[in-house]
């Protein structure tokens, strides 16, 4: 469940996100409203810059031949790639607002507040690591522009002919404009920090968990025989609206993001071991960083797997047999469907039974 620590960080992140989210946090209303017209100009202002620094770093890709440097590129245009199709929220989507404040509401109603739960205490964390390294590497790659432009990793390498950053134009002016260049880098790094922090934590990840808890409440409920079918509508309403905020964009995007990453990083270090040249530290930190997306992945998945063999083992046990049991009931007495007095209405459930749960 959502607590108060989860408002302050949400308020923390759309305070940051002014000029790149087309969301903000209504004081008077205790709740996320959408940005007027006038103050979405700003949004897309900073929306247009990302696009321009995205094909920027996607030029990048082609301008090194050298392996290591390619992959610098291409990490550096993946990122700029997976947070743009994140952020592209045009026109904006009401329904993650609605999202958002749906579930501050259900948590209040139901003194989620007061409830820690290992998962909002893992996403919790997960944020602020995620928001502490995004400043630190973004306060890194503006002094590696104003310092060494030409590296791959950043953008400016794009105005390099080889060591030579914009040739021969005079010393005050390219200090300049590499300034310039690491102000907008570390501006656009932030934006993205902010943005990814808004969709894929505050909306995917706590919109499924919120989900996944609201179900298995449920569940429970149905178990324990007293689960009033408004529950169940309520469930299911709150799953069409996580569905049409992560489905199309969000979870497409985290979806291509990770396996792209994971093969670019198996690819990389595969190439770097069978190098002629000394490259084994490199490779060993490029196969150590595609382990650790494996892990997280397979981990995640076979959690996931797990909770839901439980949670459809007791529906197949419980629910199941209270449904049968009904349909015997009123099959019986001839309500549903006639009867010829010598198959049970039960025969006919039992097939559907075993087409279901493949038995």
């Amino acid at each position: 469940m959502l607590g108060t620590e989860d408002v302050n960080l949400l308020k923390r992140n759309l305070r940051y996100g002014r000029y790149c989210l087309p969301v903000q946090w209504d004081t008077e209303r205790g709740k996320i409203v959408i940005k007027s017209a006038k103050q979405q100009k700003y949004v897309m202002v900073s929306l247009l810059a990302h696009f321009l620094a995205m094909f920027g770093r996607l030029y990048s890709m082609s301008l090194h031949s050298n392996i290591l440097d390619k992959a610098q590129a291409t990490t550096g245009a993946l990122v700029y790639a997976i947070a743009f199709m994140v952020r592209f929220d045009v026109p904006v989507d009401s329904v993650a607002a609605q999202l958002i404040n749906l579930m501050f509401a259900s948590s209040n109603a139901n003194n989620g507040s007061l409830r820690k739960s290992k998962i909002t205490l893992c996403i919790r964390l997960l944020l602020s690591a995620v928001a502490l390294t995004a400043t630190i590497l973004a306060v890194l790659l503006a002094i590696l522009v104003i310092f060494l432009p030409c590296q791959a990793l950043v953008v400016s390498s794009i105005l390099c002919r080889g060591d030579s950053f914009l040739g021969n134009i005079g010393y005050w002016t390219s200090w300049l404009v590499r300034i310039l260049i690491a102000s907008v880098e570390f501006v656009l790094l932030i934006n993205i920090a902010v943005s990814s922090i808004h969709y894929c934590f505050h909306v995917m990840l706590h919109g499924i968990a919120f989900l996944w808890s609201d179900f298995s409440t449920f569940v429970k409920r149905c178990d324990q025989g007293f689960a009033p079918i408004w529950e169940y509508k309520r469930v299911q309403v709150f799953e069409k609206l996580v569905n049409s905020c992560i489905r199309r964009r969000i979870f497409l995007a985290s979806a291509l993001g990770i396996p792209t990453f994971q093969i670019m990083m198996c690819y990389i270090s595969t190439k770097l071991f069978h190098s002629e040249h000394e490259n084994n530290f490199k490779a060993v930190l490029f196969f150590w960083s595609y382990i650790l997306a494996l892990i997280f992945t397979v981990e995640d998945g076979e959690k996931v797997g797990e909770e839901s063999s439980e949670v459809l083992g007791s529906l197949e046990a419980g629910i199941w047999q209270q449904f049968r049991g009904r349909i015997d009931t009123l099959g019986g007495a001839g309500v549903l469907f006639e009867t010829n007095g010598f198959v049970s209405p039960g025969y006919y459930v039992n097939i559907l039974y075993r087409v279901i749960f493949d038995k």
